[in-house]
């Protein structure tokens, strides 16, 4: 998995009481458990905070240990998606020829391995996985796009103020006080 965002804030949709993270949370586990297929897609424009929900989702099950297998493939295009399942096969101690059908041998493998969980990171469009994923996994996808998915996005959307308020200072190391908060609103 890639390094833990150390400036990740858990952030609600207006109008919402839970947070975007039990919401993707309950969208993967809604079968009861982790050992039937599923699949989430996190939906947004870029920037959005995609990437770091599936990052925050991804470290908080592996320290539940949630998942036996916990996997990060990067997906922006065929050649990304195919060198992270050479890499996902490599640490499972199977070497596989490039020119082989990297999905097909990936598929294979995962379907003996229990609790899976795999991030597909920045998937260009939902057509872009059809076949390619295996069927005994809970699938997660982080995407631009908005609409076609098999089951509805979870749909970022900007932080609310408080929230706004928590990440500056978060990133800038500021106290979040009241006098803090006084000076950001004058900003």
């Amino acid at each position: 998995l890639p390094k833990r965002s150390s400036e990740f804030i858990e952030s609600t949709k207006k109008g919402e009481k839970d947070s975007y993270l039990t919401l993707l949370g309950e969208a993967l586990n809604c079968t009861g458990t982790a050992t039937l297929s599923s699949k989430a897609a996190i939906a947004g424009m870029g920037g959005i905070g995609k990437t770091s929900l599936a990052l925050e989702y991804a470290h908080r099950a592996k320290e539940n240990k949630a998942y036996n297998l916990i996997y990060w493939l990067k997906s922006e295009t065929e050649a990304s998606l195919l060198e992270g399942y050479r890499e996902l096969l490599r640490e499972m101690g199977i070497y596989a020829d490039v020119k082989e059908d990297m999905v097909k041998i990936a598929k294979q493998h995962l379907m003996n391995k229990d609790k899976c969980l795999l991030i597909y990171d920045n998937v260009p469009s939902p057509d872009f996985l059809k076949g390619k994923t295996p069927e005994n996994a809970h699938i997660l996808i982080t995407s631009r796009a908005h609409h076609g998915w098999e089951n509805s996005p979870l749909k970022l959307d900007i932080f609310q103020p408080n929230e706004s308020f928590d990440y500056l200072c978060n990133i800038t190391g500021y106290e979040p006080t009241l006098e803090t908060e006084n000076s950001v609103k004058q900003l």
